[in-house]
């Protein structure tokens, strides 16, 4: 009986080693996975952040870019409007106004002259506007008061002009092109 108790004692030593070879293959094999996978996470999702981050930027860049190229187009714009179409009319309304306020009267002719450049002066802004898709475009004379304004009222632009020594609060209706005040006698 002792032999056979030994043969069990030696192949349970021997189950036993199996078993104990078996189970820290196994509980390697399992930790190598959880490591690999915790590693495939987390490079997988510092990937896709840095991946985001750089589509954000890249987007940002093309809106800014995009703005970037309005301001400059818009000031090139506003920059031509004022040295081509608002300086000379503006010029010679400060010159008519300021030969008015010097004591000599109101004639007929010299209204019409001034509505003439007012006339100018608004239409020019009225494009300007309409170009640069601005709500509201208002110019100053020398002195601060409003001298010409545009704006889009609902869809319909309006568009006017002041003169201080005719009446100081009345607004004149000035359209683009006409010429109503022509016909004035």
């Amino acid at each position: 009986m002792p032999a056979r108790h030994e043969q069990f004692n030696r192949g349970r030593m021997f189950m036993t080693l199996k078993y104990k070879i078996l189970l820290r293959i196994s509980i390697f094999t399992f930790l190598i996975i959880g490591a690999m996978s915790v590693t495939y996470y987390y490079v997988f999702t510092r990937d896709v952040r840095e991946r985001s981050y750089q589509e954000l930027r890249q987007t940002f860049a093309l809106i800014f870019d995009d703005l970037t190229a309005r301001i400059r187009t818009t000031q090139g714009q506003l920059d031509l409007f004022v040295q081509h179409e608002l300086l000379n009319p503006l010029s010679m309304l400060e010159i008519l106004q300021t030969q008015q306020e010097a004591g000599q009267p109101l004639t007929l002719w010299q209204v019409k002259k001034e509505l003439t450049y007012l006339s100018q002066i608004t239409s020019s802004m009225q494009e300007f506007a309409s170009m640069t898709e601005a709500a509201a475009v208002m110019v100053y004379n020398a002195r601060g008061m409003l001298a010409a304004f545009t704006r889009q009222d609902g869809g319909a632009w309006q568009t006017g002009g002041y003169m201080p020594h005719v009446n100081a609060e009345a607004m004149i209706p000035l359209q683009a092109k006409d010429k109503w005040y022509a016909m004035l006698m």
